[in-house]
């Protein structure tokens, strides 16, 4: 059983604070959620918008950004979405994350793993709090508190939450709490210096809530930025044009060597709706490599991915426990698994977005390309295996067999020890599709296993 997995974190609704520093605005207290899809994630962060009635949002990119845990497995950051909580309008696009704003200004060795306290510089007694934890926004820390008391209590209790894994933390001296440094916000966050990526944008582009109610959408779209939309759809338009004229041109070139009715369904390209090779692996090998390697005594066993699922699979170690393992995964992955009866395996569940079409065509001949295809893997010594999908017999009106596609189709099969995108790097990939991508600890190997399809030319 397998349960759709996303990443949510919410501060509390009356931690939204709009502030002033250096005439620039800021705002803290953001609905911060990761992001499942690395390629499409604007789309999903649209959807997930839309969905929750907002329109305003900060995008985090932390797949660059990777860590090096103390059992030496690498941990990389998600892409997040910071939403304006409802009800706040005060926030408006070009405005800045606060969070995000400290992160990007503090030194480059520690403002992906950072908490600090800043002293507002409004006459009042509040402090502003940030924290970003192994390039993740720590939503709870993405406030602002009405005295020291207060603040120094969130602080410490972050801290502890994390088990003192922060690299660096910045506290004003006035709070007496041992710190690595303190920074005041007005040095901090200086006009034309602030990071690009804590700008608040709009999701629905760029359009004001009463533009979006009337018609007109597609030219104000336009003029306001939103060419992209309708280029995206006129181009799909025109993809889906071309493979209809491209399928009614054969058709009718073969109706006339046969004299007889040809169905059209033959004749569509299986490959022309399918992502990039690619993309597709990278996609998928980016979700397996999130997985740790054990959770509450629950030890990685298998990961697994396809074109539009994926799920990591933990077995249960002696003397540990589901509610350990649910405590854990809610607290360090914002999380839950699907929990296998009788209560020893466990199932993390992802649903995938579907990807764009984007992947080339066929020109060239299947005896040339499968030549290609297996020598590469020999010089690798790597195992693969290729077994021909053969269609299945079309007939006409008569009962009569129709001729069959132009192609050939071969699903492959291969297993290896060498990281995936690695060990394709160099592969010509024209013609290939992904199908699944899966691995599990063999001994004291892993043992990855990669699906696709190979097309060509009959």
């Amino acid at each position: 059983m397998n349960v759709k997995l996303r990443r949510k974190t919410k501060a509390k609704k009356n931690h939204f604070n709009v502030i002033t520093i250096n005439g620039q605005v800021f705002v803290s207290g953001l609905e911060w959620v990761s992001l499942t899809s690395p390629i499409h994630f604007m789309a999903e962060a649209r959807k997930l918008g839309k969905e929750k009635g907002m329109s305003i949002v900060a995008i985090r990119d932390g797949r660059n950004i990777e860590t090096v845990l103390k059992d030496d497995t690498r941990h990389r950051a998600p892409i997040q979405a910071g939403y304006v909580p409802q009800s706040n309008e005060a926030a408006q696009r070009g405005m800045y994350s606060l969070s995000l704003a400290i992160a990007g200004a503090l030194p480059e060795d520690t403002r992906n793993n950072f908490i600090g306290v800043f002293k507002l510089e409004d006459g009042s007694e509040r402090y502003a709090l940030a924290a970003v934890h192994r390039g993740e926004v720590v939503a709870m820390a993405d406030v602002i508190e009405s005295s020291a008391e207060i603040t120094l209590s969130l602080l410490q209790k972050t801290i502890n939450l994390y088990e003192n894994s922060f690299s660096a933390v910045y506290c004003p001296p006035e709070l007496g709490y041992a710190a690595t440094a303190s920074f005041a916000l007005s040095d901090l966050l200086i006009p034309g210096k602030i990071s690009e990526q804590a700008r608040l944008k709009k999701l629905f582009f760029g359009l004001s809530n009463k533009e979006l109610t009337y018609g007109g959408v597609i030219a104000l779209a336009i003029a306001f930025g939103g060419w992209k939309l309708y280029s995206d759809y006129k181009f799909k338009q025109e993809v889906e044009a071309e493979i209809a004229r491209a399928a009614s041109e054969r058709a009718a070139a073969l109706e006339d060597e046969s004299k007889s009715s040809v169905n059209v369904a033959v004749l569509q390209k299986p490959w022309v709706e399918r992502p990039s090779f690619g993309i597709e692996l990278r996609r998928c090998a980016e979700i397996i490599y999130r997985a740790p390697l054990n959770l509450a005594g629950w030890s990685w066993g298998s990961a697994s991915c396809s074109s539009s699922s994926a799920e990591w699979i933990y077995n249960r170690n002696p003397g540990a426990t589901v509610k350990q393992l649910h405590e854990e995964s809610g607290r360090k992955l914002d999380m839950y698994p699907a929990i296998q009866i009788p209560g020893d395996m466990a199932t993390y569940g992802f649903e995938l977005g579907k990807l764009k079409a984007e992947g080339d065509d066929v020109d060239f001949r299947v005896d040339e390309k499968l030549n290609e295809f297996i020598s590469y893997f020999q010089l690798l010594q790597a195992e693969v295996t290729l077994t021909e999908v053969k269609p299945e017999t079309q007939l006409d009106e008569m009962g009569n067999p129709l001729p069959g596609p132009s192609w050939i189709h071969y699903s492959f099969e291969l297993k290896t020890q060498y990281e995936p995108t690695f060990i394709m790097a160099d592969l010509d990939i024209r013609g290939i599709r992904f199908s699944g991508l899966s691995v599990s600890l063999q001994g004291d190997n892993l043992e990855w296993i990669i699906n696709g399809d190979v097309y060509a030319n009959r």
